[in-house]
């Protein structure tokens, strides 16, 4: 587990959108359908899970056929940062 960085909300959300517009199926989306690419939603504080992590991402709009990457996502910026008290 370790320490981790804290990052507010809004920080976090914005870190899983910059990372979710990278990915190769949603950039070849942007340029077909710019309407149905994936918005993530809102960052939630969680009970602190067994591996230490406090926060989660579960809304995405227009992520039909896309959500394992976007799982991988999160999972991995959960591991990495924790959300901060005050946000």
């Amino acid at each position: 587990m370790g320490h981790r960085e804290t990052r507010t909300a809004a920080q976090l959300r914005a870190m899983v959108q910059v990372r979710v517009d990278a990915l190769a199926e949603v950039v070849e989306l942007t340029q077909r359908r710019p309407e149905l690419v994936p918005v993530v939603g809102p960052v939630e504080r969680t009970w602190v899970d067994k591996q230490g992590r406090n926060w989660d991402l579960r809304t995405v709009t227009h992520g039909v056929g896309l959500m394992g990457p976007i799982r991988a996502i999160v999972d991995e910026l959960r591991g990495r940062y924790d959300l901060a008290e005050w946000t």
